[in-house]
C-alpha cells in the first residue's frame, strides 16, 4: 500500500533580476550563501531530531510512509514526497486522511523557505502542487507530477501563490481528507484556502496566525501548558507578518517610482505595471488574512 504522492514545483520570482545583477565574486558568493541557506532549511526539517518526533507520534509516523526528495534547478525548486510501499491495510477514509496530513506537513515545511526568501532577498514564490507520479535522483527530475505541477505554476498560479492543481480538489475523497485535517487540528483554519478564481493555494499567512490562535483548542492547550514557548511563537509570527508587510510595501513603492520614471521618458511601462499587479495581489492577500485578528495593525496601507 502506498499513500498519495505530492510534488511541488516552485519558481522564485525576482531570481533572474538578482542573478543578472551579479557582476563580482563578492556578489556571487553572497547569493550562493543565500541558496545554501535555502538548502539548509530543508535539511533541518528532515533531521534525525524531526524524524524522532514523528516516530513517537502514535497517530501518524510521516517517515513510515514517505521519503523526501528535492532538487534546485536554477530559479526553481522541485520537491516530491515519495510514498513508500507499506505492508499495512488501512481503510479508505484513513488512507485519504493520512495522505491529506502529509500534504499539510509538506506545506508547513515551506514556511521557513517562504520567509527566508522574502526577508533576505525580497523574493516571493509561485508554484504548483500535483498528486501525480514524480521521480528525483541525482538532480534529475522526471514524471507527470513534475509536468502537472509546472503547468499549475506557469499557467494557472499567475500571482505569487503556490497553487494546487485543480484536479486535486476535484477528487472528493482527497478534499474530504483535507477538510478533516483542517477541522480536526486547526479549527477549520486550513493551510489550504480557496481564492476568488476558485483555485486553492497555500495560505502561509493564515497558517502562521493559526499557530498562535487560542480559539483553536490545540493551541490554547499549548499556551496553558507552556506559556513561554507560546509567547516566543507569537513573537515569531508577528515578525513574519511584519516583515511580509514591509517587503510588499517597499516593492510597491519602488515599482510606482520606476513606472513614473519610465512614463516620463517614453510612456511604456506595461511590463512594470504587470509586475506591480502581482504585488498588489500580495497586498490584498496580506490585508485579508490579518483582518479581524490580533495582527490587524500590521496591515499595508
Amino acid at each position: 500500500m502506498k499513500l498519495i504522492q505530492w510534488t511541488f514545483f516552485i519558481d522564485m520570482l525576482g531570481y533572474r533580476e538578482i542573478n543578472g545583477g551579479i557582476n563580482s565574486e563578492e556578489k556571487a558568493e553572497e547569493f550562493v550563501k543565500f541558496m545554501l541557506g535555502n538548502k539548509g532549511l530543508f535539511e533541518q526539517t528532515d533531521s534525525d531530531y524531526i524524524r524522532g518526533i514523528y516516530k513517537r507520534d502514535k497517530n501518524f509516523d510521516f517517515y513510515k510512509f514517505y521519503d523526501i526528495k528535492y532538487a534546485f534547478v536554477s530559479d526553481s525548486l522541485i520537491i516530491t514526497y515519495y510514498p513508500k510501499e507499506v505492508d499495512e491495510n488501512i481503510d479508505q477514509v484513513i488512507y485519504y486522511n493520512h495522505s491529506a496530513n502529509a500534504l499539510f506537513i509538506a506545506v508547513m515545511r515551506m514556511q521557513a523557505f517562504i520567509y527566508h526568501c522574502f526577508k533576505e532577498k525580497g523574493i516571493f514564490l509561485r508554484g504548483g502542487i500535483s498528486n501525480k507520479y514524480c521521480y528525483i535522483k541525482d538532480g534529475f527530475v522526471v514524471g507527470e507530477g513534475l509536468i502537472e505541477a509546472y503547468k499549475a505554476e506557469s499557467s494557472l498560479a499567475i500571482n505569487p501563490r503556490i497553487l494546487l492543481d485543480p484536479s486535486v480538489m476535484k477528487n472528493h475523497r482527497i478534499a474530504r481528507g483535507i477538510k478533516f485535517i483542517s477541522e480536526g487540528m486547526y479549527g477549520g483554519k486550513s493551510v489550504i484556502c480557496r481564492d476568488n478564481d476558485g483555485n486553492h493555494f497555500v495560505d502561509y499567512i493564515g497558517y502562521s496566525i493559526a499557530c498562535v490562535d487560542c480559539s483553536i483548542p490545540m493551541i490554547n492547550s499549548f499556551k496553558n501548558s507552556n506559556p513561554t514557548k507560546y509567547w516566543l511563537a507569537r513573537a515569531s509570527v508577528q515578525d513574519f507578518i511584519d516583515d511580509h508587510r514591509k517587503v510588499v510595501d517597499e516593492k510597491i513603492i519602488e515599482l510606482d517610482k520606476n513606472i513614473q520614471s519610465i512614463k516620463l521618458v517614453d510612456g511604456n511601462a506595461q511590463q512594470l505595471e504587470k509586475i506591480k499587479e502581482k504585488y498588489v495581489w500580495l497586498k490584498k492577500y496580506h490585508n485579508l488574512k490579518i483582518k479581524g485578528t490580533d495582527f490587524s495593525y500590521l496591515s499595508i496601507k
